[in-house]
């Protein structure tokens, strides 16, 4: 079984348009509002990997785990409502 399973790959390709919005945002902000350039992108890089960890990560893994034990949910990412399980080997 590999490890990259169908949700962990959805969770990440959400987390990704998370993060380049969220570095965006925040380091626009923080430009704006007088910040340097070096405070501006540690600002930046420090809230996409925050998405990235928890939107790409941790939901990935979870929604991925709770797929090989059956107990899927309409909610999980890479999922489509009463989708059965994939069996394990």
């Amino acid at each position: 079984m590999s490890w990259l399973t169908p949700q962990l790959q959805a969770a990440v390709l959400r987390a990704l348009g998370l993060a380049l919005t969220a570095a965006v945002v925040t380091g626009g902000i923080a430009l704006l509002q007088g910040s340097d350039w070096k405070l501006a992108a540690a600002l930046a890089l420090g809230s996409a990997g925050a998405a990235l960890g928890y939107r790409g990560g941790a939901e990935g893994l979870y929604d991925g785990h709770r797929h090989l034990t059956g107990n899927v949910k309409p909610s999980d990412v890479g999922q489509s409502p009463g989708a059965p399980p994939t069996p394990t080997s």
